[in-house]
């Protein structure tokens, strides 16, 4: 016959381990934001601070190629902070 002490109940688990994992993935997340912001600053930035000068009588040679730039850009800053965001939801529910 098995005693109290040796009957592992739901609600006696150490979740513990699921703290320390939905920790890392909330550093994980903040670390990838901080990356879109500083990114976001060399890249998507100075585009559109180039293109509040553009009027369609000055348009640069090569404004169809900056836009496709910013696009990419602004994709890539999209999918790391919806990777961001992902991860905290996954940390939430641990």
């Amino acid at each position: 016959m098995l005693d109290d002490a040796a009957v592992l109940h739901p609600h006696d688990v150490d979740h513990g381990a699921a703290r320390v994992l939905a920790g890392h993935l909330a550093a994980i997340a903040f670390a990838i934001q901080v990356a879109a912001v500083l990114f976001s600053l060399v890249g998507p930035v100075p585009i559109n601070n180039r293109t509040k000068l553009w009027t369609p009588t000055n348009l640069p040679s090569n404004w169809e190629a900056q836009e496709r730039r910013w696009d990419l850009y602004h994709w890539i800053r999209t999918c790391g902070l919806i990777v961001a965001f992902a991860l905290l939801v996954v940390g939430a529910l641990r």
